[in-house]
């Protein structure tokens, strides 16, 4: 499993290299309100995608692993979940596009943007497909497949992007160099599945045995709505209250302080596939273990994450977007904690995941998403874009706290923390802040690269002699099987 977490976790990085570039090319040429508009398209895309698979993707990760010898039933519940999703993605892809005045409304908060609803509705339909084909290379324990594709997607999207930079450079040839992008990859996917994967398997659909995926995958629906409500709500809140340029701003600065987070990524989606075929083995020992050791790595690196995005955040602002999105350090304390507090909530809900005891979700979200949009309705009008960092702060700590406690009462064992572990990444952390802190050069990109060299060094150095020489903890072999 740790080859797998690698190798994610190294395509994730390729990936945010170029999801980075992406991202300066696209902020600078737009600039804060056309960013917001389209930044408003891909929150609403990333909201109803989840929807529209009605989570089939997350049972197929779930089930899959525990068929995978068969291809045969495979491939004919592939096929049938694939329909299934194109027919839904299809009808609500077209309800939106003979609803666009309404849909713009509610997006942008201003009609004149409805033009683009075309390009999101075709959107809609193409990012589903995608998602779902992605993650069914993960339900296999095809990892280094789903890795190279998520890579292969933002390669294609940059080269669609340095083609759109000589013509002319607006939100509609952004989207349609997204959209490109994504049906090149479909069409790639779906190459190498059927010359490969399901080569010479003759068969094709076949809707019965979808039960259990359905009673498993439907209630996670509200679920993800809720969620979405909570990760993205505050985006609609801001629009209205501010207007959509400030939503670019606060887009801009969650989304790359998320980035930041990548491991966490990484970690949760190699670590799924494995502990189900544990669960289904009725391996909780193992299954508790391999939770604990990815909670470790998790922390292992968002604690210095936290305090070098603190320190090197404004700066790096400024070169990749511009003075016109900086946010202040407050506001990215508060967003990146929030992800700690995410993180920490992930982990524990595997197991209400695994037990199948998905209704305790909903109560967990009904009370975020609650809180969620009491606070941002309040705050945002009050506190502006630090009311939403607020609010999501104290939603995700909410979640992370009420999860704990009903994973370990649901199933009898708890995800037990190693405090001399944390002592360590913060105390070698804050030796890393007081080092970046005395790195000062006039070349503002010279010294955000040398405070990240500087930084990194003095952390893996310190965390090196107090864990391994000691013999505390082997953080390279965290996951190891």
């Amino acid at each position: 499993m740790h080859k797998d977490i690698t190798i994610k976790a190294i395509s994730d990085f390729l990936g945010l290299i170029l999801s980075i570039v992406i991202l300066s090319i696209v902020t600078k040429n737009l600039g804060t309100i056309k960013y917001g508009v389209f930044s408003q398209v891909v929150t609403t895309i990333t909201l109803l995608v989840p929807v529209l698979l009605i989570r089939l993707n997350t049972a197929s990760v779930r089930y899959f692993p525990i068929i995978i010898k068969d291809k045969i039933k495979i491939k004919e519940k592939f096929i049938s979940i694939l329909l299934i999703i194109s027919g839904l993605s299809f009808v609500v892809s077209l309800g939106i596009y003979f609803n666009k005045d309404t849909v713009a409304k509610l997006i942008f908060d201003d009609i004149s943007y409805s033009y683009l609803i075309l390009y999101l509705s075709i959107y809609i339909f193409v990012r589903a497909i995608l998602t779902y084909l992605i993650d069914f290379y993960r339900s296999i324990n095809k990892t280094k497949y789903s890795s190279v594709f998520i890579v292969t997607r933002f390669f294609f999207i940059f080269l669609s992007i340095i083609v759109t930079l000589t013509t002319s450079f607006s939100i509609v040839n952004v989207l349609v160099a997204y959209i490109t992008s994504e049906v090149m990859l479909i069409f790639v996917i779906f190459t190498i599945l059927f010359q490969g994967y399901f080569k010479n398997i003759k068969t094709y659909f076949n809707f019965s045995g979808l039960k259990p995926y359905f009673l498993y995958s439907i209630p996670l629906v509200p679920y993800s709505i809720l969620i979405s409500i909570n990760q993205l709500g505050d985006r609609f809140f801001i629009t209205h209250f501010l207007g959509i340029d400030k939503a670019g701003i606060y887009t801009f600065s969650y989304n790359l302080i998320g980035a930041a987070f990548m491991i966490n990524t990484a970690i949760a989606y190699v670590i799924y596939p494995y502990i189900s075929q544990m669960w289904a083995n009725n391996n909780k020992k193992k299954v508790k273990k391999y939770l604990e050791k990815g909670q470790n790595m998790f922390l292992y690196f968002a604690i210095p994450i936290i305090a070098g995005l603190f320190v090197l955040y404004p700066d790096l602002i400024v070169i990749i977007a511009g003075d016109e999105f900086e946010i202040g350090r407050e506001l990215i304390l508060l967003i990146a904690l929030g992800y700690i507090f995410l993180g920490i909530y992930g982990i524990n809900g595997y197991i209400i995941d695994l037990s199948q005891k998905t209704t305790f979700f909903l109560v967990i979200l009904i009370i975020s998403a609650t809180t969620n949009m009491i606070l941002n309705f309040v705050l945002i009008p009050i506190y502006g874009i630090a009311g939403a960092a607020f609010s999501t702060f104290v939603t995700y700590f909410i979640q992370a706290v009420i999860m704990y406690f009903i994973a370990q009462k649901l199933v009898g064992f708890k995800i037990d923390i190693n405090f001399y572990f944390i002592f360590v990444c913060l105390l070698s952390t804050f030796v890393m802040l007081i080092t970046m802190s005395f790195i000062k050069m006039d070349n503002v990109i010279l010294q955000l690269i040398t405070s990240f060299v500087a930084g990194v060094a003095i952390y893996l150095g310190l965390t090196y002699f107090l864990l391994l020489k000691r013999k505390k903890l082997n953080i390279y072999n965290l996951l190891e099987d």
